[in-house]
């Protein structure tokens, strides 16, 4: 199966979500989330979700030990997570994360800070897919789409279900959300009821 776009997304994951805990990715989507959380340690605002997936982790590790240990099992993060590089958001990104809905602020978010949308905007900018293809698996298969050819929503759900044999109810929130991302990211634009390819221009928010 392939993960939706909102995967290892901090911000999105809940261990009160009904739809989080009914995932098939739950558990690889936590283990994301919270190596997410711990390369943000420091950062105000997380300290409560850090706690909590830290608690779960080490809930989770404890019960795969096979025998009782007479001494504190003490458990540390990797530190190479830590040392991932993060880039600070412009005006304009800061503006959209605060105008875009949770989901797709958390999906901008990520991309940007990353800097993930350095080599995406040079391969827009080449006529390339800007995603690729097993990070964000969604996104570049509904920008292949329209590549071609202007879509509906309906058309890309219809995509995302012969594609990665989604069920309409994964698949169409999926859309609405990735719809916005590639507006945000200013690699899509709407026309009426269709998602259009951009042409590249200054407006980018990179």
């Amino acid at each position: 199966m392939i993960s939706p776009g909102c995967f290892g997304v901090p911000s999105i994951y809940s261990f009160k979500s009904r739809v989080c805990q009914g995932c098939f990715a739950k558990e690889e989507c936590q283990k994301k989330a919270h190596e997410e959380l711990i390369s943000l340690r420091g950062e105000p605002h997380i300290a409560e979700l850090l706690n909590e997936h830290t608690a779960y982790s080490v809930g989770i590790a404890q019960s795969h030990v096979a025998a009782p240990r007479t001494h504190e099992i003490k458990l540390e993060a990797p530190k190479y997570i830590s040392e991932k590089k993060r880039f600070a958001l412009s005006e304009g990104q800061m503006q959209a994360i605060a105008d875009a809905p949770k989901k797709v602020s958390a999906v901008l978010r990520t991309i940007w800070t990353r800097g993930l949308h350095l080599e995406m905007v040079e391969r827009f900018k080449s006529g390339l897919n800007p995603f690729d293809s097993d990070r964000h698996r969604t996104l570049h298969a509904i920008y292949a789409e329209i590549q071609q050819s202007k879509r509906t929503r309906s058309q890309l759900v219809e995509t995302l279900q012969t594609r990665f044999d989604w069920t309409y109810a994964s698949a169409y929130p999926e859309i609405s959300n990735m719809w916005k991302v590639l507006i945000y990211l200013g690699f899509a634009e709407e026309d009426g009821t269709f998602l259009v390819r951009a042409v590249p221009s200054s407006s980018l928010h990179n």
